[in-house]
Formats: structure tokens, sequence, C-alpha cells
């Protein structure tokens, strides 16, 4: 469990330097259209797509993001390729850094729990030394 939450607060991490523009691959993207995405029980956001503007590439992109179309936006690209729009205001920030320390405070909670729990098993299965 404990490595489980240390690979959710590596993706958290990741997701929040992302989205704070702290990985220096900042895009800029021309919003053509955008629309209300419906997530069921989630809710729903809004979903822009548009073309890069510093790139030959002519491929539409998709960026969560609430603007108008004719908007120009920064983003950059999330580790699983889509793009996001940075967010540097206090909120984002806040979010960017307490959202990994969450998972890393529970994988660190687990193994404090998981060496106790090995540690008395140990304890428990030392032989005697009396004949």
């Amino acid at each position: 469990m404990a490595v489980l939450f240390l690979g959710i607060t590596l993706w958290f991490g990741a997701l929040g330097s992302v989205r704070l523009g702290l990985t220096g691959d900042e895009v800029h993207i021309r919003l053509s259209r955008c629309q209300l995405k419906i997530d069921g029980r989630g809710g729903s956001h809004n979903e822009c797509t548009g073309k890069l503007v510093d790139s030959e590439s002519t491929a539409t992109v998709k960026v969560g993001y609430d603007g108008k179309p004719g908007e120009t936006v920064a983003a950059a690209k999330t580790p699983l390729g889509s793009y996001s729009a940075i967010d540097t205001s206090f909120t984002s920030w806040g979010i960017g850094v307490l959202f990994p320390l969450l998972p890393l405070g529970a994988a660190v909670l687990t193994a404090c729990l998981a060496v106790r729990a090995a540690r008395k098993c140990l304890r428990l299965d030392v032989p005697s030394a009396s004949p």
C-alpha cells in the first residue's frame, strides 16, 4: 500500500508541476471551440479545442479551460500527452502543493504500520534459548 500511495504522490506532483507551469514546456493554444462536457455523476467541465500558435503542426488539441473561442491560452503537456491550462493563482499553488502531500502522508503512515507489524512478528517468532 505504501508503494501505491508513493506512486499517487508522484503522479499528483507531476500533474501539479504541469498545471503550475513549472515543467518549462509551455505552449500557447488559440481556442477555436469550447463546449461543456458532462461527466455523469462526476459533474461537468469545459473543454476547448484549438491549434498550437507557435508550431507548424495543424493538429487540433484539446485543453480543459473555461474560455471563449478566439482566446489564446498558455498550456503544458501532461504526462499522458493531453494538454492542461497553466494556472498560477494562489489557489492553484495551494492545490499543487497540498494534493501530493496527502498521499505522501498515507504512504508514510502505511509504511510505519507495516514496519511495526513486521518487527512485532519477528519478535514473536524468535525461538527461546532454554533447553
